[in-house]
C-alpha cells in the first residue's frame, strides 16, 4: 500500500473517531434523575446534567420525557419549554432559596433568570421544581460548584406535575416498557442539538439493592456508550441505584488523563476533582482500534486527588487507553481516550499523544528520516528532516485542534500515525 492509498484509506475514519471523541468530551450531557420522590412525588423529583464544553443559553433549555422515543404530545409526554415562556425558569429570590438543599462536597449556586441568561461550561446543572415546592432536605455531595435551577410548575409552558412526572417500579403493567429522556440546548461545536437518554421502570431498586418500589430510587447514565454509537442514539449505559432521601452523588469527575512514552514506556497520570466516591482505577488498553483489555489496577485512597501508572510493555504503534472508575455504588464510568504512540521496532518514539504545542520524535536506530505533517484534506502541511538516535521537537502551536497524520519515512519504509492536536 502507498502513502496516498494509506491516506485514503485512513482519513474518514480519522474523521468518525474525531466526531465521536468531540461529543464524549464537549457535548451536554443528562447525567442522572431521581425516579422515585421522597416523600412528595413529583415536587421532589429533580434532573442533573452537564454543560460539558459548551455554554448554554437559558432560553434554549428543553427538557422532555416520554413513554416513546418520538415524544409525541400528549398525556404521556412532560415538557419544559421556555420557548414558549421564559418565565418557565422561577426567580429564586421570591422563594426559600435551597429549601434545606446542601452540598457537602462543593458550593451551590442559584441560578436567577432576571440576572443571569447563561450557564457557563463545565458545569453542573440540577433542575429542581420550584424550591417552595421541594419539600426533601438533600445533600448532593457534587464536587465543585453547582447550579441549581428550579422550574416553575404552575407555568403553562411547563407541564410537569406536582404530584408526579416519572414512571417508577410500582406502575402496573407499563413498568417494563423504557421511558425516554430528552434534553434539547442550543450547543454547537458539532453536538447534536438533542440527547436522548433511558430507563426501564421495572429495573428501579430499593435501598438494599434488590428490585423494587422505594423512596430514593435513581438512576445514571455513564459515558461507556460515546465512543461508539452514533450520535442520534439512545446515549449512554443506564445504572440503577438507591442511596436514599438524604444524599446523592454522581460518578467520580475526572479533571484531567494525560501521559506520554518513555523509554518503551507509557507513564499516565489522571487528576479527579473529588474521591470521596472513588473504589478503584482500572486503566485499560487497546492496540490499533481492537477491544480493550485491563492492563492494570490502581485503588483509589483518602485525601488523594493524582494518580498515576506505568504501563511498561506497549504494543509496537499506536496504544489507546482510557480509565474504567469504579465508585462506592459500583457505579462505572470511562474517561476519554488518550492515544501514545510507540515503535520499538523501529525504534521511533512520539510524544505526547494528544499534543498541545509541542510534539517529540525520536528514532533510535540510527537512520535518517523525514517527519510530514498531514492536513485532514491530504495537503502536507510541515516538513522537517532528521538525522536518526536525535530527537526532534516539532512546534504545532500555531495548527487548528483536530485530527492529523505525521508521517515517518526513511527511504525505505513510510510509518503514519495518528496525531490528535488540541
Amino acid at each position: 500500500m502507498n502513502r496516498h492509498t494509506l491516506q485514503l484509506v485512513l482519513l474518514p475514519f480519522f474523521y468518525l473517531l474525531s466526531a465521536l471523541t468531540l461529543k464524549s468530551q464537549n457535548c451536554p450531557k443528562l447525567k442522572s434523575a431521581l425516579i422515585d420522590g421522597c416523600g412528595r412525588d413529583g415536587v421532589n423529583e429533580f434532573i442533573v446534567f452537564q454543560t460539558r464544553g459548551q455554554v448554554v443559553n437559558l432560553s434554549t433549555i428543553k427538557l422532555e420525557y416520554s413513554s416513546s422515543i418520538s415524544f409525541p404530545s400528549g398525556a404521556s409526554t412532560v415538557t419544559i419549554n421556555p420557548n414558549l415562556n421564559n418565565n418557565v425558569w422561577k426567580n429564586p429570590s421570591v422563594l426559600t432559596p435551597t429549601n434545606g438543599l446542601t452540598n457537602s462536597a462543593g458550593t451551590i449556586v442559584t441560578i436567577n433568570p432576571a440576572i443571569t441568561t447563561t450557564i457557563p461550561a463545565n458545569s453542573t446543572v440540577v433542575i429542581f421544581p420550584e424550591a417552595g415546592a421541594f419539600t426533601n432536605p438533600y445533600d448532593l455531595q457534587l464536587a465543585g460548584s453547582v447550579q441549581v435551577l428550579f422550574y416553575d410548575t404552575t407555568q403553562t409552558s411547563s407541564s410537569w406535575r406536582g404530584n408526579g412526572n416519572f414512571s417508577n417500579y410500582g406502575n402496573t403493567g407499563t413498568a417494563l416498557n423504557p421511558r425516554y429522556f430528552r434534553l434539547t440546548t442550543n450547543a454547537g461545536g458539532g453536538c447534536p442539538a438533542s440527547q436522548v437518554t433511558s430507563y426501564t421502570p421495572s429495573n428501579l431498586v430499593k435501598q438494599n439493592g434488590t428490585p423494587g418500589a422505594e423512596d430514593g430510587a435513581r438512576t445514571n447514565w455513564d459515558d461507556a456508550a460515546d465512543a461508539t454509537i452514533a450520535l442520534s442514539d439512545v446515549d449512554g449505559t443506564v445504572h440503577y441505584l438507591n442511596t436514599g432521601c438524604t444524599s446523592f452523588a454522581l460518578p467520580i469527575k475526572l479533571v484531567s488523563f494525560r501521559g506520554s512514552m518513555k523509554e518503551g514506556h507509557a507513564y499516565l497520570q489522571w487528576e479527579i476533582t473529588s474521591q470521596s466516591n472513588a473504589v478503584a482505577f482500572t486503566v485499560e488498553r487497546s492496540n490499533e482500534g481492537g477491544s480493550y483489555q485491563a492492563v492494570g489496577n490502581v485503588a483509589a485512597q483518602d485525601n488523594i486527588l493524582q494518580y498515576s501508572f506505568i504501563d511498561e510493555s506497549p504494543a509496537s504503534g499506536n496504544n489507546f487507553y482510557r480509565l474504567r472508575m469504579e465508585d462506592v455504588d459500583h457505579i462505572s464510568s470511562y474517561s476519554n481516550v488518550l492515544g501514545l504512540t510507540s515503535s520499538a521496532i523501529n525504534g521511533i518514539s512520539i510524544y505526547p499523544n494528544p499534543v498541545t504545542d509541542r510534539i517529540t520524535v525520536r528514532i533510535e536506530n540510527g537512520s535518517n528520516a523525514l517527519a510530514e505533517l498531514i492536513h485532514p484534506d491530504g495537503r502536507v502541511i510541515l516538513t522537517r528532516s532528521f538525522a536518526g538516535g536525535n530527537t526532534m521537537t516539532l512546534d504545532l502551536s500555531g495548527y487548528a485542534a483536530g485530527l492529523y497524520l505525521l508521517r515517518i519515512s526513511n527511504g525505505q519504509n513510510i510509518t503514519a500515525y495518528k496525531l490528535f492536536k488540541q
